[in-house]
């Protein structure tokens, strides 16, 4: 729903005295006015205005002479309801008629029109006490004007069930107490939804309403705020005609905001969050009609790019590598990140991330899987995938019958580690469905391919071994009813049982994991060993992380 929200102040009633429009409570200097050229008529009535229309309304509804603005409001609205007719073509609310027909303009341009337009016109019925306040107050000007643009405007059916209803919103405090006037505009935007847009004009009132109104909304949970800015001049206010209206969203300020909780959470490693929070701070920028378009769409597109990169953060942190390449498909730069980085760095990359946020339970969960990813990784730089079934039986069954033939020496080497005694033990297949199977059929090609060499140094597998245990606890750790922290962990260390002496300790997982990184590429291509890192470190997420930012605050 679009909310406009105007300040109505003692500017917006212009009576018409002679040739020209004249506010009835125009006492102040405006900044920026555009004023008429000297000695003209035009200057004239406008210098001498307070004393033009005070005659005026002491003529035509037989007032006092210097009636204060409240009642002199009270007199126009009676004469006004009893004879609508002469009283309509002397009224101009030019101000806020051009606030609302920028409304309707903006409403227009992002096809919301014909929208259900709530207008909220804050005005003042201040305490008797208050005695500079109360002769000012302006609720009775809601009332001409509501009565005035039902007559001007009847496309739009002014009132409750019509495109646009005017909603009164009395300020029944001082006009001048800051405290009170934030609690009264806070509450009025709690009556809101994070959805709405949100027009708003501060011009009216006095100089606390309208520092008041324009933090209350900026500090407000909702979608888009757009500021009509009224352009004061007095050629248009003598003639009566709607202002011209500089609309500004304050989105740069609010951008600002939404890019603070970004990297916050981007800290905390949250990339579902800040893409969630980047989506609604698009959708907010879609929904803004300003002045300044182009920058606008310009950032738009920033927003994009930076929500599409952090939903590819997402879909790796769930292993969804097929949604990653999606992500990042025709978008060079985010091709360019993925191609840095392994499977397996981004196993370590996250259990990093998860003991960094002390995520113990998502910790060894991916443990478990990097322990399993780097035994088959290990299989494969060793060729034993060669030797496996991947067709009848699945990816992990070793073809044992067609190597008694093929590959004897292996077979027979199969045969020591797997203890088959005789050619009538050897199955005609072997499922390596744990990981100790794996390791001793790993053993086997070890021995197979490296065999006496003294040229080659063959892989270690202590470091496997050094996390065994852990891999051999963490259901137990994760699915118990104790709890898990990191305490926890080190109390379950200390008990180990003797065989899991060559355990690292929980602070020693990481470094052992970049070890076996570190063992993994320097058996691959010397392009690879070169490479190799000895500690990959936050991988690709620190990688999206920080081009994220960067394409954000460009």
């Amino acid at each position: 729903m679009s909310i406009l929200i105007a300040n109505i102040g003692t500017s917006d009633i212009a009576i018409k005295v002679g040739d020209y429009y004249l506010p009835i409570g125009f006492d102040r200097s405006e900044p920026n006015l555009e004023e008429p050229d000297p000695n003209t008529s035009e200057d004239e009535a406008w210098r001498e205005r307070q004393t033009l229309v005070d005659k005026q309304l002491q003529a035509d509804l037989k007032i006092a002479p210097k009636t204060k603005y409240r009642d002199a409001c009270e007199a126009i609205l009676s004469a006004y309801r009893a004879d609508p007719e002469t009283w309509h073509p002397r009224i101009s609310i030019g101000r806020l008629q051009g606030v609302i027909n920028s409304v309707l303009e903006a409403e227009a341009k992002v096809q919301q029109f014909p929208s259900t337009i709530t207008a909220y016109l804050i005005v003042t019925d201040q305490p008797k006490t208050e005695v500079k306040g109360y002769p000012t107050d302006t609720l009775y000007a809601f009332d001409i004007i509501q009565a005035w643009l039902s007559r001007q405007l009847p496309a739009l059916a002014v009132g409750e069930s019509a495109p646009l209803t005017l909603v009164p919103n009395t300020i029944r405090v001082p006009a001048i107490h800051e405290d009170l006037l934030h609690e009264h505009y806070y509450q009025l935007f709690q009556t809101f939804t994070p959805d709405d847009i949100i027009y708003l004009s501060v011009k009216g009132g006095t100089y606390q309403m309208q520092q008041a109104l324009k933090v209350q909304a900026l500090a407000s949970n909702t979608k888009a705020q757009i500021f009509l800015s009224p352009k004061p001049q007095v050629s248009k206010i003598l003639a009566g005609h709607p202002s011209d209206c500089q609309r500004i969203a304050y989105w740069r300020y609010q951008q600002n905001q939404k890019y603070q909780t970004v990297q916050l959470l981007l800290d905390r490693w949250d990339f579902d969050g800040a893409a969630v929070l980047l989506e609604n701070w698009e959708a907010t920028l879609q929904a803004l009609v300003t002045d300044d378009q182009a920058t606008l769409q310009d950032h738009q597109i920033q927003v994009t790019q930076a929500t599409r990169g952090l939903q590819m953060a997402v879909a790796h942190l769930n292993l969804d590598s097929q949604a990653a390449d999606g992500l990042a498909s025709n978008h060079r730069e985010l091709l360019a990140l993925l191609s840095q980085f392994s499977a397996l760095e981004n196993l370590y990359a996250q259990c990093k991330i998860y003991a960094e946020l002390k995520q113990i339970s998502h910790f060894l969960s991916r443990l478990g899987s990097f322990y399993e990813a780097t035994q088959n990784c290990l299989i494969e730089k060793l060729g034993g995938l060669q030797y496996l079934d991947t067709q009848k039986r699945g990816p992990w069954e070793i073809q044992v019958k067609a190597l008694e033939t093929d590959v004897p020496d292996l077979w027979q080497l199969l045969g020591r580690t797997f203890k088959w005694r005789s050619p009538a033990d050897y199955p005609e297949a072997f499922g390596l469905r744990d990981r100790f199977k794996k390791r001793s059929f790993i053993k086997a090609l070890i021995e197979y391919t490296y065999g006496n060499s003294s040229s080659q140094q063959p892989p270690s597998l202590d470091h496997w071994k050094k996390l065994d245990f852990w891999y051999d606890v963490r259901n137990q750790l994760v699915h118990g009813a104790t709890g898990i922290n990191e305490d926890r962990l080190e109390a379950v260390y200390q008990q180990r049982e003797s065989k899991h002496q060559i355990a690292c300790p929980y602070g020693g997982i990481l470094p052992t994991m970049a070890a076996i990184l570190t063992d993994l590429s320097q058996m691959g291509s010397a392009a690879e060993a070169s490479n190799a890192r000895q500690d990959p470190g936050y991988g690709l997420y620190e990688q999206i992380r920080d081009w994220a930012i960067a394409t954000l605050r460009s």
